[in-house]
C-alpha cells in the first residue's frame, strides 16, 4: 500500500516563531522581507494586544471604585446629622409695630401677630409720602 503525504493544511500547524525564522534567513529576498515584515506586524500586535488588556483592566478597576465610592457617599449621606432648617426673615423696609400702631390710631382692623397685610402696608406707606410733603 502507498502512503499519501496529506496536503499542507492537514499537517500539523506550524510555529510562528519557526515559520518567520524561515522566511528571514530565506535566500529569496522578498521572502525574507516577507518574514521581516510579519515580525514586525506581530511585536505591533503583541503591544496593540497588550494595551488593550491594560485598558480592560482600568475599566474593571474604574467600575470596582466607582461602586465603592458609591457606597462610602451612602454611608456618609446616612451618618451626616440633618441641618437644621432656617427660617429667614423677609426683609422689611418698615418695623411692624409702628404700622400697626399706625393702623389702630387711623381705625383700621391689624392682627396683633404676624405679617401685617399688605393693604395695611400700602396704606401706611401712604400716609407716610402724603405726611412728608
Amino acid at each position: 500500500m502507498i502512503q499519501q503525504t496529506p496536503p499542507a493544511s492537514a499537517a500539523a500547524p506550524l510555529p510562528v516563531g519557526k515559520l518567520l525564522a524561515w522566511a528571514e534567513a530565506h535566500d529569496i529576498k522578498a521572502v525574507a522581507r516577507k518574514g521581516a515584515q510579519a515580525r514586525d506586524l506581530l511585536r505591533e500586535l503583541r503591544g496593540l494586544y497588550a494595551q488593550d488588556e491594560q485598558l480592560a483592566e482600568a475599566e474593571a478597576e474604574e467600575q470596582r471604585l466607582l461602586q465603592q465610592l458609591e457606597e462610602v457617599r451612602g454611608l456618609q449621606k446616612r451618618l451626616r446629622p440633618r441641618a437644621a432648617r432656617t427660617r429667614r426673615s423677609p426683609v422689611r423696609d418698615y418695623v411692624q409695630a409702628d404700622v400697626r400702631s399706625w393702623a389702630r390710631a387711623a381705625g383700621l382692623s391689624v392682627p396683633a401677630t404676624g405679617t401685617v397685610p399688605t393693604t395695611i402696608v400700602d396704606a401706611w406707606r401712604a400716609a407716610q409720602a402724603g405726611g412728608a410733603q
